[in-house]
């Protein structure tokens, strides 16, 4: 599992069009949604990594720690690796992640539609470890 960890002062996306692992989203996610005082998660999945989620969420949680964010934002991110999970698989841990990062911290924590192409606008704050990698 590969995260690519951004704190911002916002996050915004607007769903563009379905890709061929498309998971449909809620109602509510299909306008443009829209986060203040976030840790936006660009995710890459890899086989095995359903096995990683308590690892990764201690890695988040400590982030979280570092920072004074409200809410963290987990969107599927297939471009940090060659070696990805099945979409199956993939959406199948990021849900796992999203729940034991509910379980876990006092963040509000949400997930980005799946198998969709978003463009988002982020605003990423510029302070020192604004911008982290992490790899479970």
């Amino acid at each position: 599992m590969k995260i690519l960890c951004l704190e911002c002062r916002a996050v915004e996306y607007v769903l563009q069009y379905p890709t061929q692992s498309i998971v449909e989203p809620d109602d509510a996610a299909l306008s443009s949604l829209a986060w203040d005082n976030c840790l936006l998660l660009l995710i890459t999945i890899e086989p095995g990594d359903l096995e990683k989620i308590r690892h990764a969420a201690k890695a988040i949680r400590r982030v979280c720690a570092k920072t004074d964010v409200k809410s963290i934002v987990i969107n599927g991110f297939a471009h940090l690796s060659h070696t990805l999970a099945s979409p199956e698989d993939s959406h199948q841990t990021i849900v796992a992640l999203r729940d034991r990062l509910v379980e876990t911290t006092p963040h509000q924590v949400e997930v980005t539609p799946f198998g969709w192409q978003k463009s988002f606008t982020i605003d990423v704050m510029g302070n020192s470890g604004s911008q982290r990698f992490i790899h479970v």
